[in-house]
């Protein structure tokens, strides 16, 4: 039985929601954010960046993390594992 997209998204987003819900590391930075490129070659350095802190900004603004991945996908046109990652490792390494 497979789950349907939104239903994957959900519980995905709700998984990384229990990051967002963390304090930031002390050491939160660019160059660790960054290490995103090795995975998601695709994206330059300035999308992945300009991304990264409007993911911040939505999460600062309170927008609910499911919406938070469907906007990264819709901005950048990637899957739903290449948004959550971006998502998860904003909020550890941009400190969100």
């Amino acid at each position: 039985m497979s789950m349907s997209l939104k239903a994957w998204i959900t519980t995905a987003a709700l998984a990384a929601g229990i990051a967002v819900g963390m304090p930031a590391p002390a050491a939160a930075s660019e160059s660790d954010y960054l290490r995103l490129h090795d995975n998601l070659t695709y994206l330059t350095t300035e999308q992945l960046l300009t991304e990264g802190y409007r993911v911040c900004g939505a999460i600062d603004n309170g927008v609910r993390s499911t919406d938070v991945v469907g906007m990264v996908m819709n901005d950048l046109g990637i899957s739903v594992d290449a948004a959550l990652n971006i998502l998860a490792t904003a909020v550890v390494d941009l400190g969100c």
